[in-house]
């Protein structure tokens, strides 16, 4: 059985609403919008009530634009920067527009029109370039320890670590090389990076992960760089306590 991009979509889905920065942001433009009462709002209804419609609005378009932007992640990723950046915009301004047509028909507003059609896919596509700027920043100040073994021109993020004999392959975002240690000292040096060994000779960054392939009693990862990596039987449990997963699946 192959998961869905839907999985990995939730699973950002929810590790963004488990930050408390970003749901600190939601409430706090929530309350501004339900105290100021735009598109009519102000009059329409008393406080307690704007600021639950907006707080609906903001978290439920937030969703909306986050889960039709990464259901396209993996297939866009080969593309060109803006041909990518402007597909997931795409993605996430329908997604946020079917959220605000529920809305609108539930409470007899008029329908999404055009102009605002526009206006959402502008403001996707200053999100989503945002987005695309801070994933492809430098690395912070503190970087896993790890990479300072490797060459400078593969010092991207860390992808995975995958045993060769007595070296240890480490996949980054920039490139690969091999290094003579072990999995275990590698591992140890990859923090702060949050990862799993998902076989006794694989480890894989958990943010890199775009998919989880089953099939016949097998099981493998997806990486956003193509790595396709074998996961053992008995770290599925592992995969779906990190999100990667559905647990009836595991």
């Amino acid at each position: 059985m192959k998961s869905a991009p839907l999985h990995f979509a939730l699973r950002e889905i929810r590790q963004s609403f488990t930050t408390p920065l970003t749901v600190a942001g939601l409430v706090g433009v929530a309350i501004v919008l339900g105290v100021s009462g735009p598109f009519n709002t102000l009059a329409r209804f008393d406080l307690a009530a704007r600021l639950a419609y907006w707080g609906a609005i903001v978290f439920s378009t937030y969703a909306a634009g986050q889960f039709g932007s990464m259901v396209l992640m993996q297939a866009v990723s080969p593309l060109p920067r803006p041909l990518r950046i402007l597909l997931r915009a795409l993605a996430a301004a329908t997604a946020v527009s079917a959220v605000l047509q529920v809305f609108n028909i539930v409470l007899h507003y008029s329908s999404v029109d055009l102009p605002m059609l526009l206006s959402l896919l502008v403001i996707c596509l200053v999100i989503e370039t945002i987005a695309d700027m801070i994933q492809s920043s430098p690395l912070p100040s503190a970087p896993p320890a790890i990479l300072a073994r490797l060459p400078e021109e593969t010092r991207g993020d860390l992808v995975a670590l995958c045993m060769q004999d007595h070296y240890v392959e480490v996949i980054t975002t920039k490139g690969r090389s091999m290094l003579l240690m072990r999995l275990s000292d590698a591992i140890m040096e990859s923090e702060p990076t949050r990862g799993l060994l998902i076989h006794r000779s694989n480890w894989v960054a958990l943010d890199q992960v775009t998919e989880v392939i089953r099939s016949q009693g097998s099981a493998s990862v997806l990486t956003r760089t193509g790595e396709r990596l074998t996961v053992a039987r008995q770290r599925l449990k592992d995969l779906a306590e990190a999100g990667l997963l559905p647990r009836e699946g595991a």
